[in-house]
């Protein structure tokens, strides 16, 4: 199956079916609660943004030496557009979400790349 080869991009209830469909309990509905493609836990207001987020995380603005600088809004636009979300008020929302979600995920990113560096130096 297409999860069991590419992980994190199945929606939460499709990760619930597919385990359902082995006979299996899902790994996040067991004591400790661990998703086995390292999803957060969500509250379910937002579910619908992280999947977007996890649809469009790869559309990066690059700089000129080739560093990440965050997500390409457009691109955000674009994924509100194709699942035709029309409420210019549930939009914001989505669009303020997503970006809070690649700003996270940038404080990460150069955080790990001081700690590599400072790595690097100590050798």
């Amino acid at each position: 199956m297409e999860w069991e080869s590419t992980p994190n991009r199945a929606s939460c209830r499709d990760c619930m079916l597919h385990f359902e469909l082995k006979g299996e309990c899902a790994p996040c509905l067991l004591p400790d609660g661990e998703c086995i493609s390292g999803k957060p836990v969500l509250w379910y207001s937002n579910h619908l943004a992280m999947e977007l987020f996890n649809k469009i995380q790869n559309q990066l603005i690059i700089a000129g030496m080739g560093e990440p600088i965050g997500l390409n809004h457009q691109a955000i636009i674009n994924i509100l557009d194709i699942y035709d979300i029309k409420n210019v008020d549930e939009r914001k929302v989505l669009f303020d979400k997503i970006i809070t979600m690649d700003n996270l995920r940038m404080v990460k990113m150069l955080e790990k790349k001081k700690t590599d560096k400072k790595q690097k130096k100590k050798k």
